[in-house]
């Protein structure tokens, strides 16, 4: 999700301001369930998909003449 606001300053200069999020309601995304079937922990997803984070934002000022 992307949010922009620009502001203008002059008559040929403006600042752009922006906030961009990465996984914004910051959900789960398990990663594959245990398949061995003498484990305790058959079935369980024990853990989160690697490369998957939690909510990340990043927030950009731009001023442009």
């Amino acid at each position: 999700m992307t949010v922009a606001k620009p502001v203008r300053l002059r008559e040929r200069a403006s600042l752009e301001i922006r906030m961009e999020a990465c996984n914004l309601t910051n959900s789960f995304i398990g990663a594959m369930p245990n398949v061995n079937v003498d484990s305790s922990l058959f079935g369980r997803v024990t853990g989160q998909r690697a490369g998957y984070y939690g909510r990340q934002l990043q927030y950009t000022g731009r001023i442009r003449w």
